[in-house]
């Protein structure tokens, strides 16, 4: 807020609708409930964090901010951070899913409980772990399946399972969409 009220842009994080965002102007984070949220206690991990730094300092001081409104250096380390987050979440998506297939393999999973997630996607009940099932009839949205693992790649980080059968189906009045999972 104090960047926003002395008109020094700053990098933020936005959230609306559900998507979350980074942007140079204060804007709401819906999903932590505030007006404005920024980034600025790890700036030897985040350079973002050491921009904001730069800028908290400034107006803290009277002194012009390092970056000015609509600054190409600030847009260009929006972008910058934007694609190495992008890059760092997909490494964690891969190495999440990596020891996920290493924890099948380690407790000789073959028969498996999930819930359907919508047409042929389920998550694992124990694990973290989301695929598609194209062997498995369609299923309600929130269904308990028995599945078979039938193969782990650890390389490719796949699974490969097949239907078995369904263990239960939500109750039809939580289900808003019909239950099959389409939007």
């Amino acid at each position: 807020k104090l960047l926003d009220k002395a008109g020094v842009p700053g990098l933020y994080r936005a959230q609306g609708g559900g998507k979350v965002r980074m942007t140079t102007v204060a804007a709401p984070h819906e999903g932590l409930g505030v007006d404005c949220y920024a980034w600025s206690s790890s700036p030897l991990r985040r350079y973002v964090d050491l921009v904001n730094q730069w800028q908290i300092i400034s107006v803290l001081q009277g002194t012009p901010p390092a970056f000015a409104p609509k600054s190409a250096d600030l847009m260009a380390a929006l972008r910058d951070f934007e694609l190495t987050y992008a890059e760092y979440a997909e490494f964690q998506r891969g190495m999440e899913r990596y020891w996920c297939l290493r924890w099948l393999r380690q407790h000789g999973r073959g028969e498996v409980e999930a819930i359907v997630l919508r047409e042929n996607v389920v998550r694992l009940t124990e694990i973290p772990l989301v695929f598609r099932v194209p062997s498995m009839p369609l299923q309600m949205q929130g269904s308990r399946v028995k599945l078979f693992v039938e193969h782990t790649d650890l390389l490719d980080v796949e699974v490969e399972a097949r239907f078995v059968q369904t263990l239960s189906e939500p109750d039809p009045d939580t289900v808003t969409d019909g239950g099959f999972g389409f939007a």
